[in-house]
């Protein structure tokens, strides 16, 4: 379903009457707008600030054009809908473009406007075989505020795709960023912050690619409050920062996903916290890559402050997992997860348990690559084996762990079990296999080297 989110969805022709709406050369300063856009307009700095007195809405193929520098101010509970044309609103880093409330000073409740709608009919965002940007619906370099009074977030595409650059989108009631049934929207270098929803959502929303935003400061008490992703198949997430982000009842506080064929590369994902499971992320699905991100010091009240994963054929390669505490002090949940793997990873100084496998995790192996250990230590306890045993000793059965050639600090295995929680101390529990330790990090090996030529010229010399 995808109806018109304004509060007003009937236009009349007494409200096309009364539209004040001008193309630049005949704009003046003040502007009242509102009303029916028909025909391509621009907005220039010389004819703001564009105060908008009633709904906004974008038909018959338009473009409105949005200059560097130019102010739009909604009064309460208006807004824009780009129903069948564009926007483009093109700031930049100097003069940014800025939607926002007439209120002046402490914007309250009352104060607020609603959105920026997307509907199936505008047009979505097209780029050059390079990834650049050459023509459609876009909001760059442009700062969306104290918005949400319509109970949806302040940018909101429905079956659309409009491209967001550069832009600052904080300070909004109802979310931040939320596309629904959008394919391929591409969000890039945004600042998505102190929203009372969540930063960014997507519904249903195929190959969608963030790369590069902060998203920050988001309070919720749905799931993913910096994040919440539910059937985002083909979903790319690319050096962004998921940064203090509070989901006060659900799953996920940094990031809540659910997807298939994902790729999650280079992301930092830090002082998030979630009343549920997942501090960090809640991950769902199938096909995964989580490649070089950095989780730390994320915290929630129940499972996998870290991350809690409940999906299949996920593989973890280079991540850093540290400093991530809660009710269960699990930095690492896996649970109902088949074909987990890790290579090169680093689960290190949590205070509570680093990696706990809850229950069926078939084909769960921490360390692939001997060349390339997964690292394992600082941790209260570094494995929990809470999968029941199903009488297999063999690294790959059901219910058992494969840890070999992990890097534990320590190449002593008795020191090692002291790490561990699996069937030798409780029989009913699944097997922890750890034997053989991965040898120490190419940089203790020189110094081992070094050392051993230096003992055996001593010898030589007495």
């Amino acid at each position: 379903m995808h109806t018109s989110l304004l509060p007003s969805a009937k236009w009349t022709l007494a409200a096309c009457a009364l539209a004040l709406l001008a193309t630049a050369g005949g704009v003046r300063a003040d502007t009242n707008v509102g009303g029916i856009i028909a025909s391509d307009t621009t907005w220039t700095t010389a004819g703001g600030p564009y105060l908008v007195t009633s709904n906004l809405l974008i038909v018959n193929s338009a473009t409105l054009t949005v200059e560097p520098g130019v102010e739009v101010r909604f009064s309460p509970g208006t807004g824009m809908e780009i129903g069948v044309g564009a926007l483009a609103s093109r700031g930049t880093a100097a003069q940014p473009v800025r939607f926002t409330s007439t209120a002046t000073g402490t914007v309250q409740s009352t104060d607020r406007w609603n959105q920026v709608l997307f509907s199936d009919g505008a047009v979505d965002a097209a780029f050059d075989a390079g990834g650049a940007y050459v023509a459609g619906s876009i909001m760059a370099h442009t700062i969306v505020e104290h918005a949400g009074s319509g109970g949806s977030a302040a940018v909101y595409a429905d079956y659309a795709s409009p491209y967001l650059n550069a832009a600052t989108v904080r300070d909004n009631a109802a979310g931040g960023v939320f596309a629904y049934r959008a394919n391929g929207i591409r969000v890039d270098e945004c600042q998505v912050a102190d929203n009372t929803g969540r930063g960014i959502g997507l519904n249903f929303s195929t190959n969608a690619a963030l790369k590069g935003n902060t998203i920050s400061g988001n309070v919720t008490n749905g799931s993913g409050a910096g994040l919440w992703a539910n059937d985002a198949n083909g979903l790319t997430l690319t050096d962004n920062r998921i940064l203090t982000n509070e989901s006060t009842a659900n799953a996920g506080g940094g990031m809540d996903l659910d997807g298939n064929h994902m790729t999650l590369t280079g992301n930092t994902v830090s002082g998030n916290r979630s009343n549920s499971t997942g501090g960090g992320i809640h991950l769902d699905g199938e096909d995964v890559d989580l490649i070089g991100n950095v989780i730390t010091d994320n915290y929630c009240d129940s499972q996998g402050a870290g991350i809690a994963l409940n999906a299949d054929d996920v593989r973890f390669q280079h991540n850093t997992f540290s400093g991530n505490d809660g009710g269960w002090r699990v930095s690492v949940f896996i649970a109902y997860s088949d074909d987990v793997s890790f290579t090169g990873d680093r689960i290190i100084d949590n205070p509570g348990t680093g990696l706990y496998a809850f229950t069926s995790c078939d084909r769960l192996v921490v360390s692939t690559d001997p060349n390339d250990p997964t690292r394992m230590y600082g941790n209260g306890l570094d494995i929990y084996n809470r999968m029941a045993f199903t009488g297999s000793f063999n690294p790959a059965g059901d219910g058992n762990i494969d840890a070999r050639n992990v890097y534990w600090q320590t190449m002593d295995t008795s020191e090692v079990a002291l790490r561990i929680y699996d069937y030798l101390d409780d029989s009913g529990k699944g097997v922890v296999f750890y034997d053989p330790v991965a040898v120490p990090e190419p940089a203790t090996l020189v110094l081992l080297a070094v050392g051993g030529a230096a003992a055996v010229r001593r010898r030589r010399s007495q």
